[in-house]
């Protein structure tokens, strides 16, 4: 898989700079005194790959006096991934990362980059709400061929990061490096460092098996949720149709091709109907009436039945209205019953709230925007489970008010129908009026006409009109309805294709996982044995794939350097050996004295590093002499001591 190196790390601001010597070796030794720099330069890079560094920021509780308030200041990585060169120019303080691709040239003995030509981007940082665009991660995974896949857990969802992914590459200097993993930049909920989540970390680094099984897992989801939705809006949408239907008096359920069939019926009927009124009406009438008040009085005749076809169909939408508002009430009748209940439980009980311990019940003390565990955490994003009495009440008395107003709406929509039938009795009578007149005044004239007939004919052509209106009503209704069951179909087929692919990747999966955790164990044993003398056996737990040494008896506070070291190089030698491990080739490793570890103990873990075949990257930030002295000539920084900090001041 890719291989990400380091080749250059620059900063520069108004007051300070620093600009690195070319990382051309495998292993990148940084050797300074303490508070000379050797943390800030892990900081720049990891701040360049897309992290975060708090004391970067001016406003933290602990800034970084030199780069926090300098001024127009930035840090650029030059980074390759395969036989591509990248740079990568991070403003300090700002979420953007511009990525461009740089050729370097080799006609000169120095560093010497030359960015090509419109291959520039500027990346975000975060990604937005409900946005598509591609953010920096989604850059660099795709650069790195691993896929972007997301993790769900009851309403969370969690995207992975490349920053999330670096927990297990970037070595960071630890008081405690018992737990493995690099901390969290920002832990915004409780999935964010699940073990769930940290599982994934380790199962995507470890191969394409699990970046195809969680990005089945998403398919599959994402499917659940579409085809949910389409099945849900189907079936309600079914409830309406035979609601419509049954106040319409069609008792019966009829499909598209017997509405259609039907409908035809009544047209042709109605084509009939209508060539045989106007013969009999030609044959009626004397030529010059036709012009006069008899087609005045037919057209009217015409457009006030047009106006009750419309009224007849403005009936149908207040009937869908009337039956929405009225399963409205029932819900809301629902809940206000089922809060009753639970006041009354509530009040009487008074089991937990939400400042109860769930486990043993016991009242504690939560600050603002914090959780029982005291963890900070944003209250506008998460769904509350536990209210006080009166926030029950108040939920009662706002349910009670909307109920209240969905009544108001549906009296008024049956009074608005009655007055509509109201209507459209008025108009009917109106209709039959006028066609009298108009048999009168035919027969007035001296014609010899079959008024009778006429009117019955007009009698049908109304009662044919007003069928056609309502079987296309009911047509667009059913084909309305198809359509969706069709689209519901369809995507529980998708649904039922992503739940599949999932189960053979996952099948996959297990049993490369299997495998892997046999390479880890075997390269993790022999690593911690040779480096802890203390150490009879080392391997991994298949469960959460946290270390365990001699059995799990072993808990000496000096080896956990040990232990996470080890743990880290076991994943870079992996990804040396089998190209399917898409672990990026690549540790960050800062000061790892600082925990505690005997110097004897520390150059054993180092002396690990020797002896690695391949195309890697090692950065590796130690104190003073705290190396094997073989490393010397991978040493491209030297910090001795206060005089010679990372930062310079410009002069």
């Amino acid at each position: 898989m890719a291989c990400l190196r380091i080749n250059k790390i620059n900063y520069y601001g108004d007051k300070y700079y620093f600009e690195s010597e070319e990382f051309d070796t495998n292993i990148v030794l940084i050797e300074a005194d303490n508070g000379t720099g050797k943390t800030t330069l892990n900081s720049l890079i990891y701040y360049c790959l897309g992290g975060k560094v708090t004391h970067f920021d001016s406003k933290s509780d602990e800034p970084h006096e030199q780069i926090a308030y300098d001024k127009n200041n930035y840090a650029e990585l030059f980074i390759s991934i395969n036989s591509k060169n990248y740079l990568l120019r991070r403003q300090i303080q700002k979420n953007e990362i511009l990525v461009a691709e740089y050729l370097d040239n080799d006609d000169v003995s120095f560093f010497s980059p030359e960015v090509v030509a419109d291959t520039t981007q500027i990346y975000s940082i975060f990604r937005a709400p409900n946005s598509n665009d591609n953010i920096f991660s989604d850059w660099i995974l795709d650069e790195l061929g691993i896929d972007v896949v997301s993790l769900s857990q009851g309403n969370s969802t969690f995207k992975f990061n490349f920053s999330d992914l670096l927990r297990l590459i970037y070595h960071n200097q630890l008081p405690d490096p018992s737990g493995i993993y690099k901390p969290l930049d920002n832990k915004t909920n409780f999935l964010t460092d699940s073990e769930l989540i940290r599982k994934a970390i380790f199962e995507l680094l470890l191969g394409n098996q699990f970046s195809e099984l969680y990005t089945g897992i998403t398919k599959e989801r994402e499917a659940d949720k579409k085809y949910q939705v389409a099945k849900n809006v189907s079936e309600e949408y079914r409830k309406l149709v035979d609601n419509l239907n049954e106040l319409s008096g069609n008792n019966d359920i009829l499909n598209v091709d017997a509405i259609r069939g039907e409908l035809n019926e009544n047209e042709s009927r109605l084509s009939k109907l209508l060539s045989r009124r106007e013969q009999i009406t030609k044959q009626s009438l004397p030529e010059p009436l036709q012009t006069t008040q008899i087609d005045i009085l037919k057209n009217d005749i015409s457009l006030l039945e047009q106006d009750i076809i419309e009224m007849k169909r403005s009936e149908y939408i207040f009937l869908k209205e009337i039956v929405d508002l009225k399963e409205l009430i029932k819900q809301r009748d629902q809940d206000i019953k089922n809060i009753e209940k639970i006041i009354h439980t509530h009040n009487n009980l008074s089991l937990f709230n939400s400042k109860t311990c769930p486990y043993c019940l016991k009242e504690v003390e939560v600050d603002e925007n914090h959780c029982i565990c005291g963890s900070p955490v944003d209250e506008m994003r998460f769904e509350r489970f536990t209210y006080t009495s009166n926030e029950y009440i108040d939920i009662l008395k706002s349910r009670v008010k909307s109920r209240e107003t969905i009544v108001v709406a549906y009296e008024a929509c049956i009074s608005d129908l009655n007055e509509l039938k109201h209507k459209v009795r008025d108009s009917e009578e109106k209709a039959h009026e006028m066609k009298t007149l108009l048999n009168d005044k035919i027969e007035s004239s001296g014609q010899i006409s079959p008024s009778s007939n006429l009117e019955e004919i007009d009698s049908f052509i109304f009662e044919l009109k007003d069928d056609i209106s309502k079987l296309n009503h009911r047509l667009t209704m059913e084909e309305k309805l198809l359509e969706l069951i069709k689209k519901s179909d369809e995507l529980k087929e998708k649904f039922d294709s992503a739940a599949s692919n999932r189960k053979l990747h996952e099948s996959k999966a297990e049993l490369d996982m299997q495998e892997k955790l046999k390479q880890f164990n075997s390269v993790y044993n022999e690593l911690m044995t040779e480096s802890l003398d203390e150490c009879r056996t080392a391997k991994i737990s298949s469960e959460n794939y946290m270390p365990i040494i001699n059995g799990g008896s072993y808990k000496e506070a000096s080896s956990k350097v040990s232990v996470r070291l080890m743990y880290y190089l076991t994943l870079l030698k992996m990804s040396l050996s089998d190209s399917s491990i898409t672990f990026p080739r690549f540790l960050l490793v800062d000061t790892p004295e600082t925990a505690g570890i005997e110097e004897d103990n520390l150059l054993a873990c180092l002396e690990q590093f020797k002896g690695l075949k391949g195309s890697y990257q090692i950065i590796l930030s130690t104190g003073l002499g705290k190396y094997p002295k073989e490393f010397i000539k991978y040493r491209k920084l030297y910090l001795p001591d206060k005089k010679t900090k990372l930062l310079k001041l410009r002069g």
